[in-house]
């Protein structure tokens, strides 16, 4: 049976492609684990689909080097063991829904306009595996060609899935989230969460009474309330909590005092097509069957091609800028954005994002996250500092500081600008807040 499109593939021909694009799009995006995962599914379901080498199906459940199936917890470490295995199962997972899969289901059973439902599709490939949203509004917009409105509205739709909430923009937009829904009044819960970490870590219920001019009662009602709700709305689902191991994309080494970059998608089962099978003389309804399966098979084999090429262009992008920092020569990462790695490749700032995000690359530092090799820039007109130097720089003012007189971010702003680091007061409030740390007023002892 000679394999050809027939007439109606043809005039579909169009449409075709942008499907495959799509999909292709998808596997880009998926982490290594949801792949092996997607990889199972297709290898179990397809009679055309066979692996390689055998002794690759074996490594989905068998890793080959312990230091590169990592646990949460265990970011930068060795993965955790159990009895000798690896806490990772694939078996474990093929039986469960990821958050995105639960939520994909319940969007195709809801009545949206067609924008609405491919912006609520589009934020829910964006969660994070918290289920946070941090990609913005505006983002969606731009990405999808869609007014601010529809975007808004999509997130929130999104929100009102279950579990609800899933979408918010972090932690604590999620416990407000969640307070609301009980009917409380938010403003005091933003006032403790936002101002009294420390002193909610320490126990330290007197000093919060008195400064927010509540009884100690009344502030002990607040934290009941805020430890009954959840911190993240992915709680329970797959990969989220419960030792599920990060796998990486990519290993990078050390030759000769420079980073190669060694291997990539090595942990995913190299997978060939039966041809002899698909050209078997056969029935129609048969012989349809298997062109049908031909074509999906060549489909995933192309778009695991396509990913594999796409992760190596943009691991060469980051290994380079951030060499020195990989080989620990440095304990700055070097100024680089989505933005400069979008432009370098040509592609638009969202592909870049989607597909750094849940990727791993595996460095002599250890495991590492690919997003968290970019760093912001603050720029002067001598010199270029990235985002993680300037932070450094602040945190070591404020550790030397006098804790009785501690810097307000004024006085921060001025040393760094004296020492030429030319940066304005709403950046040093902004580096110290996603750091963690206090205003100068609340650090005073």
């Amino acid at each position: 049976m000679e394999i050809r499109h027939t007439t109606s593939q043809k005039l579909d021909h169009q449409f075709m492609l942008s499907e495959e694009m799509q999909y292709g799009l998808r596997v880009l995006f998926m982490s290594a684990v949801s792949l092996r995962e997607h990889i199972q599914e297709e290898f179990l379901c397809n009679p055309l689909l066979e692996m390689e080498d055998i002794s690759q199906e074996e490594q989905l459940n068998t890793p080959d080097d312990s230091s590169e199936v990592l646990s949460k917890e265990d970011y930068y470490e060795r993965s955790h063991r159990q009895n000798g295995e690896e806490l990772y199962s694939l078996d474990y997972i093929a039986n469960r829904k990821t958050l995105r899969e639960d939520l994909v289901d319940q969007i195709n059973t809801m009545e949206f306009n067609e924008e609405i439902k491919r912006a609520a599709l589009y934020i829910i490939s964006s969660l994070d595996n918290g289920g946070f949203f941090v990609d913005g509004i505006e983002n969606v917009s731009k990405a999808l060609g869609v007014s601010h409105k529809t975007a808004k509205e999509a997130l929130f739709q999104v929100q009102k899935l279950e579990p609800q909430g899933v979408g918010c923009s972090g932690v604590v937009d999620f416990i407000l989230f969640q307070l609301k829904q009980k009917g409380k009044d938010t403003t005091p819960y933003e006032q403790l969460i936002g101002c009294y970490l420390k002193e909610l870590a320490n126990g330290n219920i007197r000093k919060i009474s008195q400064e927010m001019g509540f009884s100690q009662e009344f502030i002990r009602e607040l934290i009941h309330q805020i430890k009954s709700v959840r911190f993240v709305p992915s709680m329970g689902y797959l990969t989220e909590d419960e030792n599920i191991s990060f796998i990486p994309d990519v290993e990078v080494r050390e030759e000769d005092n420079k980073l190669v970059l060694h291997r990539v998608q090595w942990k995913l089962p190299k997978l060939i097509l039966n041809t002899g099978l698909a050209k078997a003389q056969v029935d129609t309804d048969l012989k349809a069957y298997l062109l049908e399966h031909y074509r999906k098979g060549e489909q995933l084999i192309k778009s695991l091609e396509m990913r594999k090429s796409t992760l190596e262009k943009v691991s060469l992008i980051l290994i380079r800028r951030q060499e020195e920092y990989l080989l620990g020569k440095s304990e700055f990462l070097k100024s680089l954005s989505i933005k400069q790695i979008a432009e370098i490749l040509g592609v638009h700032e969202s592909t870049v994002s989607r597909t750094l995000n849940e990727k791993y690359m595996k460095t002599p530092r250890g495991i590492i996250q690919l997003k968290n090799l970019l760093s912001g820039t603050v720029n002067n007109d001598a010199k270029e500092y990235s985002k993680s130097q300037v932070e450094c720089a602040i945190l070591k003012i404020i550790r030397e500081e006098d804790s009785s007189k501690p810097h307000s971010d004024q006085n921060i702003t001025d040393i760094l600008n004296k020492n030429g680091i030319l940066i304005k007061r709403r950046t040093v409030s902004k580096y110290r807040e996603e750091a963690g740390i206090q205003s100068a007023k609340l650090r005073r002892l």
